[in-house]
């Protein structure tokens, strides 16, 4: 979901852009300003897309729980 993408975003996260928004294949930052008052996130099928890349998550130093579908196509697992 668009708000487990948020809350990791706010938990640290460093988003970037996909291959469907943009037209070449540079990969962008997205900026979001972290929230330091996070102190554990919980997760429910977050849209990972935006944080493929091998640091995105790098900052991300609370807990997560994390649910995923066992066959959701979208918000697989990580």
């Amino acid at each position: 979901s668009i708000g487990g993408y948020s809350v990791l975003a706010v938990a640290g996260g460093k988003p970037y852009t996909t291959k469907m928004e943009r037209d070449c294949d540079t990969v962008k930052p997205i900026k979001v300003m972290r929230n330091e008052r996070i102190s554990a996130v919980v997760l429910l099928a977050p849209a990972m897309m935006w944080f493929e890349t091998e640091e995105a998550l790098d900052d991300v130093d609370c807990p997560i729980l994390m649910y995923v579908g066992e066959k959701d196509e979208y918000t697989g697992p990580m």
